[in-house]
């Protein structure tokens, strides 16, 4: 999971007055010419740390670490960002000077701690409709009650790639390659029309909770046969020791799940709206992999979240890479981005099933 501040009061009559900058033209990355206002090239390919947010009621949030909250805004139009625990990218654009609008903003899942600034950083910033610049602060204003944002001017990373005509700027090879795959990957659903139906979802979470009740039906077959080995006399004390172990492990998680406080309605539909995102998640990128495989071939990786088509993934990047559609800029960013295709010792491989046609991908892992 952003936001955009109002003109300050003595700039806001700027607004109506700059409505009708003229406009240059640029070239995208597909070749068409966009018109760009003075008032984006103002802000285009910049890079923001969060001072504060003021909210119209007074009160005044500030991080504890303003490195941890960032905007950069591209010079294509796309808006990346830092928000504590999580990271997100979206679209901007200003239309005229003190104009300034956010598209919908994906940012990836994780539960910030306590006292983060991550969910006012993202309700704030995706109603921005306005900015100013005072003292080279970013003001950004948002909602008809005037929350304002306060940014800095921040350092921006070096270019570490490119992808499909975007720019990628981090010091993180991880962060680098995660952003390339997903968009490389999202253009691929889009041109073979692999989408998540509603019906798929639900079936996603059924399977999920049969392997709940599963697992504790396992845990507590477990616990009663733990009980009956300590109860035996024909155990060292080394494995009692193990075992006593083990039977504390799985009491305090049973006791957990009993000890469950009931959710308000509030968070059951947080909850199931939670449950459902991530069943959409799993569902595309199982998708994915099984076009990839049956496009490509090739040995399958065994993981946590299924089987992963490796050669599959390698050989549809090596013809992306060929094609020009990504480009990696630093030599040591480009060997840890093809260390996990090309390093075996990284993977468990799975035996191939000879006369199986689609092999692992011959029904879904949530079918019932």
């Amino acid at each position: 999971m952003t936001a955009k501040l109002k003109l300050i009061a003595a700039a806001t009559v700027l607004v109506s007055a700059c409505a009708n900058d003229p406009v240059r033209d640029v070239t995208a990355a597909d070749g068409t010419k966009e018109a760009i206002s003075p008032a984006q090239s103002e802000l285009e390919d910049t890079a923001w740390r969060l001072v504060e947010i003021r909210p119209a009621d007074g009160t005044v949030m500030i991080p504890q670490d303003r490195s941890a909250y960032t905007l950069v805004l591209g010079i294509d139009g796309t808006a990346l960002l830092e928000i504590d625990c999580n990271r997100g990218n979206g679209k901007w654009s200003s239309g005229a000077t003190g104009r300034i609008e956010f598209g919908p903003i994906a940012t990836t899942r994780a539960l910030c701690p306590s006292g983060s600034l991550h969910d006012s950083f993202l309700a704030t910033i995706e109603r921005v409709t306005d900015y100013t610049i005072v003292d080279e602060h970013l003001l950004l204003t948002a909602g008809p009650e005037g929350n304002i944002m306060e940014f800095e001017h921040a350092a921006q990373p070096p270019v570490a790639a490119t992808v499909l005509g975007s720019e990628i700027r981090t010091d993180d090879a991880g962060e680098m390659q995660a952003a390339i795959l997903k968009a490389l990957f999202e253009r691929y659903e889009a041109e073979r029309g692999i989408t998540v139906t509603d019906a798929e979802i639900d079936a996603f979470i059924a399977h999920l909770d049969r392997v709940k009740l599963a697992d504790l039906a396992e845990q507590r077959a477990r616990l009663a046969e733990i009980d009956r080995r300590l109860q035996s006399g024909d155990i060292d004390a080394s494995e009692r020791e193990a075992l006593r172990a083990e039977r504390d492990g799985i009491a305090e998680f049973l006791s957990n799940m009993r000890d469950e406080q009931p959710l308000s309605a509030e968070e059951t539909a947080q909850v199931a709206e939670m449950r459902r995102a991530f069943a959409r998640e799993m569902i595309l990128h199982w998708k994915l992999n099984r076009a990839l495989y049956q496009q490509y071939g090739g040995r399958i990786a065994g993981q946590q979240l299924g089987p992963e088509p490796l050669d599959a993934y390698r050989e549809f990047l090596e013809e992306q890479r060929a094609e020009g559609a990504f480009a990696i800029m630093r030599p040591d960013f480009e060997r840890e981005f093809w260390r996990y295709f090309t390093d075996d010792s990284l993977h468990s491989f799975q035996e191939p099933q000879s006369g199986v046609q689609g092999g692992p991908f011959d029904s879904p892992p949530w079918s019932p």
